[in-house]
């Protein structure tokens, strides 16, 4: 596989860049994630927008299971049905369809 070092990091190309040469709309979550982690909110926006979804859910599904595993519960598992169950309806799928492609065509417009 292909690599490249970023800040110092290694870091392999996913799959998708490898074989096809076409970023994924995952493509660059790493270097936002370190971008955000720096405190370079909108360099971690231009490397990939998905992380402004992925570190709120994050954290909630973090604290929710920390609440479980103290009072024996099982809010995480409840909120993870409830996601799965809004992935299901159109109302949600089209929209997050829709922002994944302008996610997908940003990375590819911009070869992150």
């Amino acid at each position: 596989m292909i690599s490249y070092f970023f800040e110092g990091v290694f870091v392999l190309i996913c799959p998708s860049k490898f074989l096809y040469g076409i970023p994924c709309p995952g493509c660059g979550l790493t270097r936002s994630f370190v971008s955000l982690l720096h405190g370079k909110w909108i360099t971690a926006l231009y490397y990939n927008m998905n992380i402004v979804f992925i570190i709120p859910l994050g954290i909630i599904f973090v604290v929710l299971v920390i609440y479980d595993v103290i009072f024996h519960d099982e809010k995480a598992f409840f909120l993870y049905k409830q996601l799965v169950s809004l992935s299901n309806n159109v109302f949600f799928f089209i929209p997050f369809i829709v922002f994944e492609f302008c996610v997908w065509v940003h990375s590819f417009i911009h070869q992150i």
